[in-house]
């Protein structure tokens, strides 16, 4: 993961992307829909922004999420508790414990899947 180059503060960081519907992919709706209809704050939808921009495609976990948004231990944990509530991240085995990436459309593709199967032969 690229931390930022530490002269940028978190608000310049901020209004850069805070217009931007980040997309996760192509199959996803964007990040700016989900967190709408989730009715996080603007400071908030404005965090997980930041960090999808930065962390994208990598792993990432508490520690990370504090170094690049300047933030508290508890602050960053319920940061991530609110991104997997709203399945924009997955959690990560084999890199330690409390490691999540981004949702993929691989991701997205499997839940559908898993639904449909476990739908039809009446799994709950």
């Amino acid at each position: 993961m690229t931390v930022p180059n530490t002269k940028m503060t978190i608000s310049n960081i901020e209004k850069t992307v805070s217009d931007q519907n980040v997309t996760v992919s192509k199959g996803r709706k964007s990040f700016g829909h989900v967190l709408e209809l989730q009715g996080y704050s603007k400071k908030t939808a404005s965090r997980i922004k930041i960090a999808y921009n930065f962390i994208e495609y990598d792993i990432f976990g508490r520690s990370e999420i504090m170094i690049l948004l300047h933030i508290s231990d508890s602050t960053a944990g319920r940061l991530i508790d609110q991104m997997r509530t709203a399945g924009l991240i997955v959690p990560v085995s084999g890199h330690g414990k409390g490691k999540y990436r981004f949702i993929t459309e691989e991701d997205e593709t499997e839940r559908s899947c898993n639904a449909r199967d476990g739908n039809a032969s009446g799994i709950q």
